[in-house]
């Protein structure tokens, strides 16, 4: 198959009333009416960005940041005049330089923002420069003034991905360039322009702040961004954490969307299980389902997993059978069954390839990747259905479609199997070597003892011929005497 055939569809059957839960893919803005259980964490970061210029939303892997931004900051930000940006940088060595990348972007969104009169960066043009522009106005075709919102998905990646030495000298100008926009510090280049230019200043609104920055990383990198403050003096002002839903928010969850899928009862059910509360037979009153903390990625891929039980066995609703069914380890059982019918070379591929040595997700290129499982062995049919499977996802970036695993919560269990696959090969290793060494001793053995009877052999003959010849002479010795005798 040419690079030009291959393509991963889209995975699983489309989100609807009868399959209204992800598993562990983000919400998508579509997706709005599914995404629940967060209302409050939602309306509470809007108000933040509307009112600083700059929003800093953390929390641990697994809690939905990107589907908070997505499927509930989103639409509210276009409903109130806001236009969101999404933003995730790409920080492999062939990737255009990370303000490039944010203009890139930014044109898009303005490009499908259905303006009256888009206007993008220039390529000498830094973002504050842009959006300072005394002239720049962004109106969409209704009439209403929109205010772009620059939304940093996975931050956190300029630490880790963006922390490889061929990259620091790429991730330390965009730093200052974001710190600018963050603070609404005019440049240093700006200045050396006037110097030259004195006539740019009229172009330039100092003081103008109609845009927002948003961003969004994992709560273990928090001292990472502090570090960021001799550039950015604000950055740790504005922020909200997202935390582990409470019990009440998990049932909206599973009862809002899955009206008629799963009955009160059982979802109470549920979230007790999720929630490590107890036994699935137990059934928790609402107030004490308040006090429980569950996570939404696990309880997400167990409510995919139950109802796509359901749906293959034809029934209405999820049954409390069903349920007692399903047993600890769920992310481990979840990967091992995208993986069941896979070759060893497709494990090797997702543990090797799309998993750091420290533990975090990395990504590809798509035709990069399709090589790599080639040669581990692998079809590359297999990342279709990976993907449809929810252990993969594609995404575009800037022209090139790459793959990653679907989300960081799976990390931990793959890691878990990669040390394992790794402990047997190395026993499997071990014991051919060993075997090897005991067919070599056979061997040495074989022709050492093959030496001793090939010599036994010849003193045999030697001795043989050696009697034979003393014999001969003796019988000769005696016919000389009884010849003289006679």
């Amino acid at each position: 198959m040419s690079s030009e055939e291959f393509v991963v569809t889209p995975g699983g059957p489309a989100v609807d009333a009868d399959n209204p839960w992800l598993g562990l893919s983000a919400f998508t803005e579509d997706l709005e009416a599914y995404f629940c259980g967060r209302s409050e964490e939602t309306e509470d970061l809007f108000r933040r960005v509307k009112r600083k210029l700059l929003t800093t939303l953390f929390g641990m892997s697994g809690l939905g940041k990107t589907s908070l931004l997505q499927a509930g900051l989103f639409p509210i930000l276009r409903r109130e005049g806001y236009l969101p940006v999404p933003i995730r940088l790409d920080y492999q060595l062939q990737a255009p330089d990370l303000g490039e990348q944010v203009k890139a972007a930014l044109t898009r969104a303005l490009e499908n923002a259905d303006l009256a009169h888009p206007v993008s960066p220039g390529f000498e043009e830094t973002l504050w420069e842009f959006l300072h522009r005394r002239d720049l106005e962004w109106k969409h075709t209704a009439g209403n003034i929109l205010i772009p919102v620059l939304v940093f998905d996975q931050f956190e990646e300029i630490f880790t991905l963006g922390n490889a030495p061929a990259l620091r000298a790429k991730r330390l100008p965009f730093l200052q360039e974001l710190a600018d926009l963050i603070e609404n510090r005019p440049p240093a280049s700006l200045e050396r322009k006037l110097e030259d230019e004195p006539s740019i200043i009229d172009t330039i609104l100092f003081a103008k702040q109609d845009h927002r920055v948003l961003l969004s990383l994992r709560e273990d990198y928090l001292p990472q961004l502090e570090g960021l403050k001799p550039l950015a003096p604000s950055i740790m002002e504005n922020r909200q954490r997202l935390q582990q839903m409470s019990g009440t928010q998990a049932l909206e969850v599973l009862l809002k969307p899955g009206a008629g899928l799963v009955s009160p009862e059982v979802a109470r059910q549920i979230v007790g299980f999720v929630a490590k509360a107890g036994g699935t037979g137990k059934t928790l009153a609402v107030d004490e389902l308040a006090e429980w903390e569950v996570s939404p990625s696990i309880l997400s891929l167990f409510a995919r997993h139950l109802n796509d039980r359901r749906r293959q066995r034809g029934l209405a609703e999820i049954t409390p059978a069903l349920l007692s069914e399903s047993a600890e380890g769920i992310l481990e059982a979840f990967y091992e069954e995208c993986l069941a019918d896979q070759p060893p070379g497709v494990r090797a591929f997702v543990e090797e390839d799309l998993l750091t040595e420290s533990g975090f997700r990395e990504n590809m290129a798509l035709e990069q990747a399709r090589k790599k499982l080639q040669d581990r062995g692998g079809a590359t049919t297999a990342l279709d259905e990976l993907v449809q499977r929810r252990l993969l996802q594609v995404e575009e970036r800037f022209g090139v479609q790459r793959i990653e695993l679907t989300h960081d919560v799976l990390t931990e269990a793959i890691a878990k199997s990669r040390t394992e696959r790794r402990q047997k090969e190395a026993l499997a290793a071990a014991a051919e070597r060993e075997a090897a060494l005991r067919e070599s001793l056979r061997r040495q053995r074989r022709r050492m003892l093959a030496g001793t009877l090939a010599a036994i052999a010849v003193f045999v003959m030697v001795s043989t011929l050696a009697v034979y010849g003393w014999v001969k002479q003796r019988e000769a010795a005696q016919q000389r005497d009884r010849a003289v005798q006679q």
